[in-house]
């Protein structure tokens, strides 16, 4: 009874997200769990009443223009909790490379200039170093219980990635 309960939830849950245009390799089951549950008596001896199922959900929302209308259509659809909302940068490699281009040309740029200053020429590149600190996933402030009257707000904010390079060069 408790499966069959869920999943006619977990249905229109999924049923609601999915018309939002979220992608099957979007939605993915986190963990389900099916438990006995008891009541005790005043001496502690335990008889069972039933059991309690639950499901929760992975989704990933990539635009955040559906992220609150996602929430509220899972919660409208019967669930019952919402959280663990995490934002994350998904092209970072591609970030890190066009980083890590502007880096090495604004640090030779200052190098030739120092060198200009210096009345040197830069000879030969020596040695080059890198540092990279990519955004890491930050949680959302949705520890709560998500009601169902209108769309959550879903701020993502900012995140930085940060690419230095050093470039050492001969000077003549």
């Amino acid at each position: 009874q408790a499966m069959d309960s869920l999943s006619g939830k977990m249905n229109a849950a999924l049923c609601a997200v999915r018309q939002l245009g979220l992608k099957e390799g979007d939605i993915g089951t986190h963990s389900l769990n099916l438990r006995p549950s008891y009541d005790h008596d005043k001496e502690g001896n335990a008889t069972l009443k039933g059991f309690e199922a639950s499901q929760t959900l992975h989704l990933r929302v990539c635009d955040l223009n559906l992220l609150g209308p996602a929430l509220q259509a899972a919660v409208k659809s019967g669930a019952n909790q919402a959280g663990n909302i995490r934002f994350s940068v998904t092209n970072t490699e591609e970030l890190v490379k066009g980083a890590k281009e502007k880096a090495i040309e604004k640090a030779k740029k200052e190098a030739e200039a120092l060198a200009q200053k210096l009345g040197k020429k830069l000879g030969q590149l020596r040695n080059y170093g890198e540092s990279t600190t990519q955004p890491q996933e930050r949680e959302g402030a949705y520890r709560r219980i998500v009601t169902a009257a209108d769309a959550v707000p879903t701020p993502a904010g900012n995140q930085t990635l940060t690419v230095s390079v050093t470039l050492t060069y001969e000077v003549h």
